[in-house]
């Protein structure tokens, strides 16, 4: 019986150090596919029925790089970068910002911002980023996510349109600032 035990011990021992090493692997992948989310409606057609979701996915990084300047304004400053200018200046209808920066390491890792404008190695945000950001801190490029990105640009999942809020089903969206305000869009 020792002598099954001792081998059968080692044979446990080096199966847990392989399933430890091979966790700590890391992957990443582009996700494909799609999330079907369920979304209350009225059981008879009449009665309101209200869900509140959130978007699950963010849209692909576009850009990524490090910080070469520690910012001293609202201009971070990436001297290995070559984006088109104002190729991501863009805003949807209200004046938004159509993409943002976020800081991906260092002392505020995870603070997002909307781009105003960019030059070919420089991103200017409606805040100021200094001592926020310094020189080697990472960050990426996104697309926020719309509307048409949940829905689809054709109106793809058939929500009711009219002429009214009254008549049509009802999308409220919260605003970013914490203040936990709505915008209705129908």
């Amino acid at each position: 019986m020792k002598h099954l035990l001792k081998p059968t011990l080692f044979l446990a021992g080096t199966l847990l150090s392989a399933a430890s090493y091979l966790n700590a692997q890391a992957v990443s992948t582009d996700p494909v596919g799609y999330v079907t989310i369920s979304v209350n409606g009225s059981i008879d057609g009449v009665a309101t029925a209200f869900t509140t979701l959130s978007a699950p996915l963010e849209n692909s990084v576009l850009v990524a790089g490090s910080v070469t300047m520690t910012p001293n304004s609202a201009v971070l400053t990436d001297t290995n970068a070559s984006n088109g200018v104002n190729a991501y200046a863009t805003a949807d209808s209200a004046g938004n910002g159509a993409y943002y920066l976020q800081i991906t390491s260092g002392a505020n890792e995870g603070l997002i911002l909307d781009i105003d404008s960019n030059s070919a190695d420089s991103f200017t945000t409606g805040a100021d980023l200094t001592g926020l950001v310094a020189s080697g801190d990472t960050y990426v490029v996104k697309q926020h996510t719309t509307l048409s990105n949940v829905f689809g640009a054709a109106n793809d999942i058939g929500l009711k349109s009219g002429g009214s809020s009254s008549a049509s089903d009802l999308v409220y969206v919260m605003s970013s600032d914490g203040a936990a305000s709505y915008a209705i869009y129908y």
